[in-house]
């Protein structure tokens, strides 16, 4: 995918949540390709990120079939 300006991005600081918000991770740094999370279990994960429509996306856990998936369009609410 091309990167274009209007990519929604990690935000320092904000709480994401997978899609019913199941797990919730912190973003402490991010830079261009990587973000660092702190887990729901209080650990701290640097994760690739990747792009999918028009938003950073990140597979903090691995990637297997089920795994969550955090998006920089999904900050949680709790």
């Amino acid at each position: 995918m091309e990167k274009t300006k209007d990519i929604i991005k990690f935000k320092i600081g904000k709480k994401y949540g997978n899609y019913d918000d199941a797990y919730r991770y912190v973003i402490l740094k991010r830079t261009e390709h990587f973000i660092t999370v702190k887990t729901p279990c209080n650990k701290i994960k640097k994760i690739k990120v990747f792009y999918h429509d028009n938003a950073e996306r990140a597979k903090p856990e691995g990637n297997y079939s089920m795994c969550p998936i955090i998006c920089a369009d999904r900050i949680s609410k709790k």
